[in-house]
């Protein structure tokens, strides 16, 4: 592999670390260097140094052509995220917890922080909450180049808004209200291009505003998550059918709006219907799919883990904030 002048790495530097560039497999006209391909992912942020570093080739995807200081043929980022999917998945496949966060507030620091704290995932709630377009976009951009899968919650089942949530950015969509295979399978269809499903091709946000179109529809093909929400008695009766729709590997749990389901509006869970989830459980890992839940505490995490549930979502970031806030507040009102 040949070596780059301090020129050619201060540019490089400088378009890595604003995101916008790097060369691969390139040849440096000027001295007719060949400069080599990618050896792996360089450790954030990009060491200042006159080596060759190791380029972040799996968050890249290669365009020829283009010429930058002399070189040909550059990288342009991509905004989903294969390999924080690929990481998940192994993770999942390895039986290993999994831990979120659920985003309802508009700062996207939230999503910074998560990132920054080592979440597997978040996702960004657009069902309940106020969250817009222009927000949800703020909050994918905080994940780009992360280990952190983002995902959206939608608030239907519609063609519509799977496409464009996918279309901003997003690894994948949440389902609300799943109760069906049907209903399953058309949300699938819709997250999906033809000729399998029905995802209209966009010149947006994912698809590099259509300068990478041909390279989003074959990475989305393996890269593109959709999770139904089990939140209600019709879903978990249906829980082995849902099981063996195509295309759906985690599966979350809403239990509030299962025990409403239950007769028993206004409660987070009754006893029979933490039975009926735990069965539900294991007839996912029977078929070699994964469940997760928000916990509510620490025994709750240890509860959940134990009966099969991975994909662990910390809590609401606005009630995390709201409870911390009350119990410092309540402490300082008892001080002399």
């Amino acid at each position: 592999m040949g070596r780059n002048g301090p020129g050619a790495t201060a540019l490089l530097r400088g378009h890595f670390e604003r995101g916008l560039i790097w060369t691969v497999g390139a040849r440096d006209d000027a001295r007719g260097d060949e400069i080599g391909e990618s050896e792996g992912v360089a450790p954030f942020p990009f060491k200042a140094s006159t080596e060759r570093q190791p380029i972040p080739s799996e968050r890249f995807q290669i365009r020829r052509g283009c010429r930058v200081g002399g070189m040909e043929s550059i990288l342009i980022p991509v905004f989903m995220n294969p390999p924080a999917i690929r990481a998940l998945r192994k993770k999942m496949a390895a039986g290993d917890a999994c831990a979120g966060l659920w985003i309802t507030l508009e700062s996207p620091s939230i999503t910074e922080m998560a990132v920054a704290c080592g979440a597997d995932w978040v996702v960004l709630d657009a069902e309940h909450g106020h969250l817009d377009w222009s927000q949800l976009v703020a909050h994918l951009r905080c994940v780009a180049r992360s280990n952190t899968v983002a995902l959206i919650r939608l608030a239907t089942i519609d063609d519509g808004l799977i496409k464009r949530a996918l279309d901003i950015g997003a690894d994948g969509v949440v389902l609300p209200w799943v109760e069906t295979p049907d209903q399953l399978a058309r949300g699938v269809a819709a997250a999906t291009y033809p000729p399998e499903g029905r995802r209209g091709i966009g010149a947006e946000r994912a698809t590099l505003w259509g300068a990478g179109i041909a390279d989003h529809v074959r990475e989305a093909r393996d890269h593109t998550l959709v999770v139904p929400l089990i939140e209600s008695v019709r879903a978990a009766e249906n829980i082995e059918a849902l099981a063996q729709v195509d295309g759906v590997e985690f599966y979350y749990f809403g239990p509030a709006d299962f025990t409403a389901t239950a007769g028993s509006a206004g409660e987070w869970e009754t006893p029979e219907v933490a039975e009926s989830m735990r069965r539900c459980v294991e007839v996912l890992r029977r078929h070699n799919r994964y469940a997760g839940v928000v916990c509510r505490d620490r025994d709750d995490m240890a509860r959940r883990r134990q009966e099969g549930f991975q994909m662990l979502g910390a809590g609401l970031d606005a009630g995390l904030l709201f409870g911390r806030l009350r119990e410092r507040f309540t402490e300082i009102n008892k001080l002399p």
